[in-house]
């Protein structure tokens, strides 16, 4: 069996692009890796944003274990991929794509395949690293197109207590999924918690 530590990253700065940690951000990354320091973590994968490898370097500072950058690891939009876009028209395209899953407004990655990117990449981890723990650093987008890949709209609805399309809302920065994998089934052992952070 394995365990997967999907964790996203800390807080951001509030600008287009592709856009750094604030200081509390690195706070978050800091208190992740203290708290993962005990937990025999193999290999770390991250999402090769600016924001990801922040948190995930900061992350190692605890753990001292080798990084791997991969870009399939990436949000499927940015606000700032569309050129004048403002924040609230990007909100609304990401709540559309997050509805129609198979189908995106700018030809961008689908929310279905942001979330089999992930599922695909912890199948071969689980094969690489054969019962181990392995963490993974991403977004929040990532996880919830996963999430939703994985369970069903009902059982997110049940987990969340809301739309199941708004779930990327409620995983918080540097918040630590946690999902176990055996003989190809996946079990959500923890939902975005925000305990070592307190």
């Amino acid at each position: 069996m394995n365990i997967f530590y999907l964790i996203r990253h800390g807080q951001k700065e509030k600008i287009k692009g592709d856009p750094f940690l604030t200081t509390l951000g690195k706070e978050q990354a800091e208190k992740t890796g203290a708290f993962l320091k005990d937990k025999n973590v193999k290999t770390i994968y991250s999402s090769n944003y600016n924001r990801t490898t922040e948190t995930s370097q900061i992350i190692n500072q605890s753990l001292q274990v080798e990084i791997v950058f991969d870009e399939k690891l990436r949000e499927r939009a940015n606000w700032g991929d569309v050129e004048n876009q403002e924040f609230d028209e990007f909100l609304k395209e990401w709540y559309e794509d997050s509805k129609n899953r198979w189908s995106s407004k700018h030809e961008r990655t689908t929310s279905f395949q942001s979330g089999e990117n992930l599922k695909n990449l912890m199948i071969n981890l689980s094969k690489k690293y054969n019962n181990s723990n392995v963490v993974i650093v991403t977004h929040g987008g990532v996880i919830a197109d996963f999430l939703r890949n994985i369970f069903s709209a009902k059982y997110i609805q049940q987990l969340i207590k809301d739309d199941p399309y708004l779930l990327d809302s409620y995983i918080k920065e540097c918040s630590i999924t946690k999902i176990t994998l055996n003989d190809d089934k996946f079990d959500l052992i923890e939902f975005a918690s925000l305990k070592h952070l307190l």
